[in-house]
């Protein structure tokens, strides 16, 4: 009975995490930015380039900077008590995706852990590469790209310095409350089944939910800047791999804090644009397609556990 009730404890975590992943589905359906025509009328009083509506818009954001994190994660905690009955059709996939994925962790990450211990250079190179990572990195490039912005008179890079900076903070409150809530052992740690409960920290991945919070962000302002765009999604992509390689994190781990850091990353994004911005994106793009699919994919002959991800952003 306590083994169940834990797992049971464990599938609502999961559910919680999917639902704060799914959060621009939640907020979408909320007034998008609605003191911003305020803010604009009150920084402009007649009309202006659309660089002016930016420095002004930018302006605002470095004046509310901590009123607006506090704003945020009150909205971020709050998602679950939005849902409405028409989330359930993809909420519940994603629950049993998830599932799947956890209980896949075992033999995804043995495997791993054999190719991983006999390939010395390949496990240094993943360590290494998970640096980038770190939440040290994470904020020392999202106020790098501030500072620029500033020195150069930038408000595209003032504003991604910014969103950036929030969006990495959020996540990294949101992956280590989660950290202390399940207590998950890393792969090194016990014998290597991540046990929830036991003393560890692995779920979900902090260097995954904060690089593709960062991510995100980065990409939603260059949007028209492809190599931009997908360049911060592989280097986020790349850091979430290096840490299930380096035997820091199941699998599970990495693809639950990086979906967290991806819904956290374009809800700050998006919760900041000027309504004809956002009223643009949901023109071009559908909601439908922002709803990820995920398969599991195990073949017990082959010895093969992992997990099928496809989600259109």
């Amino acid at each position: 009975m306590k083994n169940m009730g834990r797992l049971l404890s464990t599938f609502r975590l999961a559910l919680l995490l999917l639902v704060i992943c799914g959060s621009q589905r939640i907020y979408a359906q909320q007034p998008e930015a609605p003191d911003e025509e305020k803010r604009t009328t009150e920084t402009a009083q007649t009309p202006s380039p659309a660089t002016t509506d930016r420095r002004a818009r930018v302006e605002q954001l470095e004046k509310n900077f901590f009123r607006d994190l506090a704003h945020d994660q009150k909205v971020i905690w709050t998602s679950p008590l939005r849902l409405q009955s028409t989330h359930w059709k993809w909420v519940l996939p994603l629950f049993g995706g998830t599932t799947a994925l956890i209980a896949s962790d075992k033999g995804t990450t043995h495997e791993v852990s054999e190719l991983i211990t006999g390939s010395p250079t390949s496990l240094r190179a993943s360590r290494w590469t998970s640096r980038v990572g770190g939440a040290t990195a994470n904020f020392g490039v999202a106020g790098a790209i501030y500072l620029v912005g500033r020195w150069t008179n930038n408000n595209r890079l003032r504003e991604t310095g910014l969103l950036a900076t929030e969006a990495v903070m959020h996540a990294g409150v949101v992956v280590n409350s989660i950290k202390i809530a399940t207590n998950r052992q890393r792969p090194e740690q016990g014998d290597g089944k991540g046990r929830f409960w036991s003393g560890g920290k692995s779920f979900p991945s902090g260097h995954a939910g904060m690089s593709f919070a960062l991510a995100t962000v980065v990409a939603q302002e260059y949007r028209d800047k492809p190599l931009i765009r997908w360049g911060a999604y592989g280097l986020a992509a790349a850091v979430s791999a290096s840490r299930v390689t380096g035997l820091k994190h199941h699998p599970s781990d990495v693809v639950i804090g990086g979906l967290i850091g991806y819904g956290i990353g374009r809800y700050v994004w998006r919760s900041h644009q000027p309504r004809n911005v956002t009223g643009a994106m949901k023109a071009e793009r559908p909601p439908a397609t922002w709803r990820p699919v995920i398969a599991p994919q195990i073949s017990r002959a082959a010895g093969m556990y992992g997990v099928t991800m496809t989600w259109s952003f």
